[in-house]
């Protein structure tokens, strides 16, 4: 089974010169349009973001809203792989991270999963599935220590500033034993078991939290990182099956002069 982050797919055929010369949407139609497996391409949904702004509101307010020119791309996109046999996925108020995480968790243990996209979020699922586009710098990390890197650093492209006073440089100095009692506490969301932890880290970070308000910014952040679970009946009815048609095909992308 290969599951498809269609957000990053649209980007990468857009920005990387891949088959120069010929329009991303004849590239993925032409890519897609008789698949060896199972494949699931996920969409961020409308309102993706609606439920991590909730509790963090400036939660990817660091990004531009998408151009109209860019929207019509991708409903391009999305209309030429309902002529191939693949199925798309896009829930209303869920990002594609979540869904896809859920898709991961759900089936890993009766499919070989790959998941194509080269988004180092989604190391905290290497245990789970292939990952072969995400960027080697992640390999060193286990899934839950990619997942305290980012709650604890903190994540630029969603905005997710971390832990005040604590960087990639304080990151080297973490313990693996310190590392491992720290996502058993997060795991268990247990404060008592924090708590010998907070001292030991520097007066840069001390200085801006008591040990309870440092506990709940390490948890936010954690939350906000994290792949949440969508609802399998939200996943399987958003489930839309194409059929592979190359006439059609064709005479769709001749409305677009593709």
């Amino acid at each position: 089974m290969r599951i498809i982050d269609g957000n990053n797919l649209l980007h990468r055929l857009a920005t990387e010169r891949v088959g120069f010369g010929v329009h991303p949407v004849r590239q993925l139609f032409n890519r897609l349009c008789n698949p060896q497996e199972t494949t699931i391409i996920v969409w961020d949904g409308p309102y993706a973001n609606k439920r991590r702004k909730e509790i963090y509101p400036k939660y990817k307010q660091n990004r531009r809203p998408k151009e109209e020119s860019k929207m019509a791309f991708f409903d391009v996109a999305k209309g030429i792989l309902t002529f191939t046999p693949t199925i798309q996925m896009e829930l209303v108020g869920w990002e594609s991270d979540d869904v896809i995480g859920t898709l991961v968790r759900r089936f890993h243990t009766q499919h070989s999963i790959t998941v194509e996209t080269n988004d180092g979020d989604f190391w905290q699922l290497s245990d789970k599935c292939l990952l072969p586009l995400v960027s080697k710098k992640w390999h060193k990390f286990t899934p839950d220590s990619c997942l305290l890197f980012k709650a604890l650093v903190g994540e630029s492209k969603d905005n997710v500033t971390g832990v005040k006073g604590f960087g990639a440089k304080a990151w080297e100095y973490l313990e693996p034993e310190r590392q491992r009692e720290l996502i058993l506490a997060l795991k268990t969301d247990d404060y008592q078991l924090f708590v010998p932890h907070y001292d030991k880290f520097s007066g840069a970070v001390q200085k801006n939290y008591t040990p309870l308000e440092l506990w709940e910014e390490i948890k936010l952040c954690w939350r906000l990182n994290s792949f949440w679970d969508v609802p399998n009946d939200e996943i399987d009815s958003a489930m839309k099956v194409g059929k592979q048609n190359y006439a059609a095909a064709e005479i769709y992308m001749e409305q677009f002069l593709i």
